[in-house]
């Protein structure tokens, strides 16, 4: 008897997507307002993590629709790759790593809902987790 094996790409592992090189900096503390995108958009960001942060914490609130966050430490976070993702089914997402790693932090927004989603603000921490 043989098996066989599938491969699905709806995972989406896509390299289509934003590239290192695309990334905005943002600096830790400053939230970024107004941010939308639509459906299965995405919005990539870096945040540059110092050694003995405490923690890098990652949020999304405000607006309207759905957007997913997904953190990732030296490359560029996919649906199916991540440090650190969240989610929910509106625009209040985020993840805390805790004791993290100096270095690039990658962070993309992306638009889950039918719609995508409209004036998020993000802010990334870097302080212990509340």
């Amino acid at each position: 008897m043989m098996a066989s094996v599938l491969v699905f790409a709806a995972c989406d592992d896509s390299p289509s997507g934003p590239t290192a090189g695309d990334a905005i900096t943002i600096t830790a503390g400053v939230a970024v307002t107004n941010i939308s995108g639509g459906s299965n958009s995405r919005k990539l960001y870096r945040i540059t993590v110092p050694s003995g942060a405490p923690a890098l914490t990652v949020a999304t609130h405000g607006g309207s629709g759905d957007v997913d966050v997904l953190v990732r430490r030296g490359r560029v976070p996919t649906l199916v790759a991540s440090d650190c993702e969240s989610f929910n089914d509106d625009n209040d997402d985020g993840c805390s790593i805790l004791s993290p790693t100096a270095g690039d932090y990658y962070i993309l927004l992306y638009g889950a809902g039918d719609n995508g989603y409209t004036g998020t603000t993000l802010i990334a921490t870097l302080t212990a987790p509340t």
